[in-house]
């Protein structure tokens, strides 16, 4: 088995900010359809775009770590 230079404390807390950010994308999409003021809105969407590229980048983190783990 390959050591990883995480430990899994870390990868754990990666997973909860995950989920975290999983959640305020839920309901960043759930209120900007409900946003009247444009320049608002265009922040809550910057948001959404922002969360997803780090959702994105943290998934693939995990994916590299599990695999690293496993050999």
């Amino acid at each position: 088995m390959k050591n990883s230079r995480y430990g899994v404390h870390e990868i754990v807390d990666l997973r909860e900010l995950l989920n975290f950010n999983w959640s305020c994308l839920s309901e960043a999409k759930q209120r900007v359809q409900v946003i009247k003021d444009e320049d608002l809105k265009k922040l809550a969407e910057e948001s959404i775009l922002q969360l997803t590229v780090s959702i994105d980048k943290m998934n693939e983190f995990i994916s590299a770590s599990a695999t690293r783990m496993t050999q």
